[in-house]
């Protein structure tokens, strides 16, 4: 990440430590991927990011490769990495400007923790709390934009897309909305 987001150079690529990172961590993918296939696909429940992109599949009915499914798997982990400190600090940024609010969700967080968290469905529970997250998501998006392609030709503001273009659509000009 470093490298891709230019603070270190790019020669870093080509040194011995990064490739035997690079490496152990392909490896641990691969075997995860190989790991999961061999499962069968979990009930939904228990899906993970992984199970659902080995469901996948491309416009012409063919699967992702186990090698896309790392790929895609990676992403989704160096995205988490990379967003998620950002999310949760502009989450406590809003919390301490809004009292009231901070005292409701420490209410909230704390009976859920006196009662027992037991897995994600517990959390998904934390109704205050999720609103918080999607609230400050709204207000301090992450991301300057998602890229995604055409499924039909439509028009959008006087411009022609086309089955098949690459659109990226930007939640940033949205906030504070």
């Amino acid at each position: 990440m470093n490298v891709g987001g230019r603070v270190w150079p790019f020669l870093m690529y080509h040194t011995p430590w990064y490739r035997a990172s690079r490496r152990r961590v392909l490896d641990l993918m691969w075997g995860l991927v190989r790991t999961r296939r061999a499962a069968g696909p979990p009930d939904d429940a228990r899906a993970t990011i992984m199970d659902t992109l080995m469901t996948l599949r491309d416009p012409a009915g063919t699967p992702l490769t186990d090698d896309e499914v790392v790929c895609y798997s990676m992403y989704g982990f160096a995205g988490s990495c990379s967003y998620m400190g950002r999310l949760v600090a502009f989450m406590l940024y809003e919390l301490l400007r809004h009292p009231d609010l901070l005292a409701d969700v420490t209410a909230e967080v704390d009976r859920a923790f006196a009662d027992g968290l037991h897995d994600a469905t517990d959390v998904r529970g934390l109704r205050l709390l999720q609103a918080v997250y999607h609230e400050t998501l709204r207000f301090h998006p992450v991301s300057q934009g998602m890229p995604h392609v055409a499924a039909h030709d439509f028009d959008h503001l006087g411009y022609r897309i086309r089955k098949g273009d690459l659109v990226v659509l930007s939640q940033v000009p949205m906030s504070f909305s």
